[in-house]
């Protein structure tokens, strides 16, 4: 599953959600490793489909949006 599919089945990430689109998203590892996403990245480009970062051991999601 992508990363942009378990986002937007949390309810994050629709195009018409002005935070989401300026909002980042932080996937989290065990080991402290962390890869930042912006929305752009993983709805709005062919980034979203072949994911050129992954995390290993992915322990948490923080999403952060701008108000």
């Amino acid at each position: 599953m992508l990363l942009r599919d378990v986002l937007a089945r949390a309810g994050f990430g629709a195009a018409t959600d002005r935070g989401a689109r300026t909002g980042v998203v932080e996937a989290v590892a065990t080991d402290g490793y962390r890869a930042v996403f912006s929305w752009g990245e993983l709805f709005n480009a062919s980034a979203g489909e072949p994911g050129p970062r992954h995390v290993r051991n992915l322990c948490a999601l923080r999403v952060r949006v701008s108000p």
